[in-house]
């Protein structure tokens, strides 16, 4: 059902950037739309000038939602609002996210892997299982249940941090530019010490996420009654542009955490 828009201001503040964004919200089964988006580095200055003119065209009542894995850096987003932006809410307590998270402690969960199992349940068919692969500073590989409950999943180094762990923790290896990847796919027949780390970290990414796909459909289908309908594959988050050439079947949204976020600011403002 079309609603009139609603605009939203919402921010995750992650490990390396901080992700502004401004959303419409304008249908009830779809994703908020993104009309705005700004991602500076945890370490540079908020473009406070940009966000205060989004703030111009916000509704007055609706708080701006903050959260992230980044303590630190909602801190200083918090500090540092500006008054003429009006009121901002951090969420931090998980019993407020629409979802069900079937673990043994779900108050431990990441909450930017809930903010996109949220926005993953609004594209997935009814019983239809999903993983979602969020690539940024770390890759998370996540699972939801037919029933739309987030049920787990598996953490591991992004291409940034693989990059910078091989540099500082060897006396030798270079440490390369892991952004280069996100544009260019390495021979995996490295022929000096900067291409065999260029192949390793690049084609050790497509490995490890195809790997774990396909043994979290596995696992789900062992206990999910919806054993024969084809999970919906997700791809988000800055390095997910390197899982497409080789996930051709695949859907690939690069905002599902702020998509997601939006959705809760959406329910928390009525």
């Amino acid at each position: 059902m079309t609603v009139p828009p609603r605009p939203l201001l919402v921010i995750d503040a992650g490990h390396t950037r901080i992700k502004f964004a401004l959303c419409n919200l304008t249908d009830e089964s779809s994703l908020p739309h993104v009309q705005h988006i700004l991602a500076p580095m945890v370490d540079s200055p908020f473009p406070w000038d940009q966000i205060e003119a989004w703030c111009a065209d916000l509704p007055t009542e609706p708080a701006t939602l903050l959260t992230g894995s980044n303590p630190v850096a909602i801190e200083q987003v918090r500090s540092d609002w500006p008054e003429t932006c009006g009121p901002i809410h951090i969420l931090q307590d998980r019993s407020q996210l629409p979802i069900s998270v079937a673990l043994e402690q779900p108050e431990r969960v990441g909450i930017d892997r809930l903010l996109t199992a949220i926005a993953a349940n609004r594209l997935r068919a009814p019983g239809q299982t999903s993983i979602i692969v969020d690539s940024g500073t770390a890759i998370t590989i996540d699972a939801l249940t037919s029933d739309g409950a987030f049920c787990g999943g598996a953490i591991l180094p992004g291409v940034r941090m693989g990059s910078q762990a091989l540099h500082r923790y060897t006396a030798t290896l270079p440490e390369i530019d892991a952004s280069t990847l996100l544009t260019t796919t390495p021979d995996p027949l490295g022929r000096n010490t900067t291409s065999a780390i260029e192949s390793g970290l690049y084609w050790g990414h497509i490995g490890a996420v195809r790997e774990l796909i396909l043994r979290q459909r596995d696992r789900v289908a062992s206990f999910d009654k919806a054993k024969d309908k084809p999970s919906l594959l997700l791809f988000t988050g800055g390095a997910s542009q390197m899982l497409e050439p080789h996930f051709s079947h695949a859907r690939f949204e690069p905002f599902l955490a702020l998509q997601g976020l939006a959705l809760v600011a959406a329910q928390l403002n009525g």
